[in-house]
């Protein structure tokens, strides 16, 4: 056997023999229970609720808005007095905020409405962290459109029965 061979033989053999102790401490070391959270704050130029693309490019983030994570406690599944805040923070000049090490368990994101915006996505949303989610950052979108955007004036008509 050539030097270049022997050493590909010993080399492979190695990774075979390592192979499942480094799987192993990988998901040791990834998979604690604990899952990160991030939270987007964007302006929603097109009013569609998602972020992405318009005709002028990427909508902008929104830096400087507040968002709360809340553990969501009986008796409602709906944000209210009795949910306690577990962290809190300021979205950052790429209108991310990212909230680290989350427990399983139901809570509730909040964002601030900032002043002069019109939310396009609910300032209070749901979240369910589970087990299943190895590894993943969950991620949340809260758009708002400046008011002076707005260009549509909806007027729903409200038509009863007799």
């Amino acid at each position: 056997m050539t030097r270049s061979k022997s050493l590909y033989v010993f080399v492979a053999v190695l990774l075979a023999l390592l192979w499942p102790e480094a799987q192993s401490l990988r998901a040791r070391a990834f998979d604690d229970g604990l899952r990160d959270l991030a939270a987007l704050a964007f302006e929603d130029l097109n009013g569609d609720g998602a972020y992405g693309l318009t005709g002028t490019g990427m909508e902008p983030a929104l830096p400087g808005v507040a968002i709360g994570l809340y553990r969501d406690l009986p008796p409602t599944a709906s944000h209210g007095p009795e949910d306690t805040l577990v962290q809190s923070g300021t979205t950052n000049p790429d209108g991310y905020v990212v909230f680290r090490r989350i427990p399983d368990g139901s809570y509730f994101i909040v964002s601030d409405l900032v002043a002069g915006y019109l939310p396009t996505t609910p300032l209070e949303q749901s979240v369910y962290v589970d087990g299943n989610s190895q590894g993943t950052v969950l991620e949340y979108l809260f758009g708002q459109l400046p008011r002076n955007a707005f260009r549509y004036h909806l007027l729903f008509i409200i038509v009863g029965a007799p």
